[in-house]
């Protein structure tokens, strides 16, 4: 296989780039994962604790977390700016 000294010099062998572009689309999707099923967790959590009318100020806080986390993880990759 024939490879572009360019390529070498600059250091982006054609499997080196493709594992990069793998990882890094994996990396995206458990991020983005995490942060759909962190948010519904903490939702869940704040609505547990909003029952009782002592807490229900932290379970507010720690709701709106969540709906934070949720929203971020559904929308945030849409605000990314992009890398040219």
């Amino acid at each position: 296989m024939q490879v572009d000294p360019k390529q070498v010099a600059a250091g982006s062998e054609p499997e080196e780039s493709l594992s990069k572009g793998v990882v890094h689309l994996f990396e995206r999707f458990t991020a983005r994962v995490g942060a759909v099923a962190g948010g519904i967790v903490l939702m869940a959590v704040g609505v547990g604790l909003g029952v009782t009318v002592v807490l229900l100020p932290v379970g507010i806080v720690v709701g709106l977390i969540g709906l934070f986390a949720f929203l971020v993880g559904i929308f945030g990759p849409a605000f990314r700016r992009q890398e040219k």
